[in-house]
């Protein structure tokens, strides 16, 4: 029997925890699917059980008919697991998110408990510390958009395997390194599946080891050395990854030799490990700053990506320089939280900061990228909170807490709220002065979707220096502008959006449909050609076809034909393409007719 006092200690700090994660979520159950949600809520698409494996031999957007390099098998499968318990019902795939958040803010107390508290009773400062720590996390707001958005929870997913598989490595590393790093490598297989950023994860549990092992330096050093262990479940995610998100021309190509190579797709991986110039380390340091900015005043909050600016650097550099250099002095005087917390924010939110990566792509900072690296500083910030629980008493160290809770509870309710639809979340990015590129492109696609063209095109109107850059926003425009009668506008607006290498498909179709309005049928056949030969993934290649044919040749049974030939092909590449679903139909209904 547990004496009554340590059954409280066990239970009730957890339970306070998912208490006020809950209460902080309670409005972020709309029934309504928001920004990436729209491509992957509702049953139809992926409640078959039969997909699952398929999840792990594609992109994450494949089904989509999108060309993005990303491959999150876990995410896909848990959208499954929601589409059979919740069918078409979003708020199901909202409350799913919220527990999961719970059961990431429990283990976030659980794992900082077990490092406060290593060789301490259960009633020491390093409860209270790891308590409070948990309870700021519970609430943040910077945690929204993990919360509100089912497609980026798989951020939490990694947050789920890194905090149990760090726990349970820190648990048996001293009476049975075998186990720790076992289970350590399970977990660290899940995270990998749930989102590439968990590739670090074996680099934080070295700094554990080193930092809080018992013994020498020596010591410690050689209980590090099975991290190489971790190599196994990583080449198994990188071969499957590699296979995954190879080119389809070239995925056929390694098929057909004799002996078909598994690492057919690796190129796209090595691809993006350049080396970095000096520029981008300085973005990394703008990054951190960013990041710890966002952190310590999460307002005004953005789902638009923050740009490293040349002070963000500058100050970046400054700020990090002086926290490195306090947090050496305390490890002189063994005091070790402050540089290992820093160290594994370092580490986690490397793959965020794109320190290695595609030189085109600019380095930015988005909240989502937040949610797992904070751990790091929830590390510092927990031995900051023990040392004063230690001075001054536990209960000093939860009160010096509340006023962050209370000041970060109605941030959090109020970002919710933003999050109930598209439109609010997006007029509300607009109101707070994020009126760049991408909050337009969105405003404007949730515009016309309600059929609000005269309030896009007004918009289109107020940010026309804007447009001058933007081939989306463009498109959206002109889109806007044809059916309010300025076709003039309209047509200038299509092809700068149709121009340049950079154009999109969807650019070409949208002018091509134009010309069809205005009976340019041989420039509308040419704008559909040229969408055609810009697609990359077969699937999508397959659609637009169709959809040439099918538009170009409404009357014509024999193209008719081929054209639901083609979406049919569409749907043997990608099984779960809802356009090409949703094309299928409506040429069949024309060839009943």
């Amino acid at each position: 029997m547990y004496p009554a006092g340590r059954v409280l200690w066990t239970f009730l700090p957890p339970l306070l925890v998912v208490l006020v994660a809950i209460a902080a979520y309670a409005n972020a159950r709309p029934n309504a699917l928001v920004h990436d949600d729209k491509f992957y809520g509702g049953s139809e698409r992926y409640a078959a059980l039969t997909n699952i494996p398929r999840y792990f031999t594609e992109g994450v957007w494949a089904s989509n008919g999108i060309d993005e390099p990303l491959y999150r098998p876990l995410l896909l499968l848990s959208v499954t697991l929601d589409a059979r318990v919740w069918g078409d019902r979003a708020a199901g795939y909202h409350l799913t998110n919220i527990v999961l958040h719970a059961i990431v803010a429990v283990l976030m107390f659980i794992f900082l408990r077990r490092l406060l508290s290593r060789g301490q009773g259960a009633a020491e400062p390093g409860l209270a510390a790891a308590l409070a720590v948990a309870l700021i996390f519970a609430v943040h707001p910077v945690n929204t958009e993990v919360v509100n958005s089912v497609f980026n929870r798989s951020e939490a997913l990694v947050a789920l395997g890194g905090l149990a598989g760090l726990w349970w490595f820190l648990r048996w590393l001293d009476p049975n390194p075998a186990r720790a790093w076992t289970g350590l490598g399970l977990a660290y297989l899940f995270a990998l599946f749930s989102k590439e950023s968990a590739i670090v994860l074996p680099g934080i549990a070295v700094v554990l080891a080193l930092g809080f092992s018992p013994g020498n330096l020596r010591a410690r050093i050689r209980k590090c050395l099975p991290v190489l262990w971790l190599l196994l479940p990583l080449a198994l995610y990188v071969v499957l990854r590699a296979r995954a998100l190879a080119p389809a021309e070239l995925q056929a190509l390694a098929d057909s030799l004799p002996e078909p190579t598994l690492l057919s797709g690796t190129e796209t991986i090595i691809d993006e490990f350049r080396a970095p110039s000096s520029r981008r380390v300085m973005d990394v340091f703008g990054f951190w700053y960013e990041a710890i900015r966002i952190l310590l005043w999460p307002h005004p909050l953005s789902v638009a990506p923050v740009l490293i600016s040349p002070f963000a650097r500058l100050a970046g550099l400054a700020l990090n320089l002086g926290l490195v250099a306090v947090a050496v002095y305390q490890a002189t005087r063994r005091r070790y939280g402050l540089l290992a917390g820093l160290a594994i924010f370092y580490l986690a939110s490397l793959p965020a900061s794109r320190l290695i990566g595609d030189p085109g792509v600019l380095p930015h900072l988005a909240e989502r990228y937040l949610y797992f690296p904070s751990v790091g500083l929830a590390i510092a910030l927990g031995f900051g909170l023990r040392f004063v629980a230690r001075r001054y008493g536990s209960t000093a160290a939860v009160a010096a807490v509340l006023p962050v809770l209370i000041a970060f509870m109605p941030l959090t309710l109020a970002r919710n709220a933003d999050w109930a639809s598209d439109l609010a979340l997006y007029e509300s990015e607009y109101r707070n002065g994020a009126g760049s590129e991408p909050v337009l492109i969105w405003l404007t696609a949730a515009h016309l979707t309600r059929g609000k063209f005269r309030e896009t095109a007004e918009l289109c109107d107020r940010v026309a220096e804007t447009r001058q850059d933007a081939r989306l926003l463009s498109s959206h425009c002109a889109i806007a502008y044809s059916r309010m009668g300025r076709l003039q506008e309209a047509e200038a607006a299509h092809l700068f959006a149709a121009s340049g290498k950079r154009a999109q498909p969807i650019a070409h179709a949208n002018l091509a449909q134009f010309y069809l309005t205005q009976g340019r049928w041989r420039d509308a056949k040419l704008q559909f050609e040229q969408a055609i030969g810009k697609e990359k993934i077969p699937a999508s290649r397959a659609l637009r076809t169709g959809q040439m044919l099918m538009q170009l040749y409404p009357w014509d049974r024999d193209k008719l034909e081929e054209a639901r030939d083609r979406f049919e092909e569409a749907l043997e590449l990608q099984p779960s393409f809802r356009q090409a679903e949703q094309w299928l139909a409506r040429v069949n209904r024309l060839l009943g007719a």
